[in-house]
């Protein structure tokens, strides 16, 4: 399973069953950054909407077409 967090500072992480990746990100209108600590990993930027409490993120990165449906895990 995938899961991804984000802090209210600016910072987060994708967190994989055997590996976590941090990053750094901004949100801009509809408009979210990525920006990941290793620099392997691809950096994203993405388009984001919320519909009834789940984030809808479509990658505007050239040659990608990703769509991620994100749901808010309990606290």
């Amino acid at each position: 399973m995938k899961a991804y967090r984000f802090t209210k500072s600016g910072s987060g992480a994708l967190v994989l069953p055997e590996h976590s990746y941090s990053f750094d990100y901004e949100l801009e209108e509809d408009t979210l950054k990525v920006d990941f600590e290793k620099s392997s990993l691809r950096d994203s930027t993405f388009e984001v909407s919320i519909v009834d409490g789940v984030m809808n993120l479509q990658c505007l990165d050239e040659y990608f077409e990703n769509e991620y449906e994100l749901h808010k895990a309990e606290d």
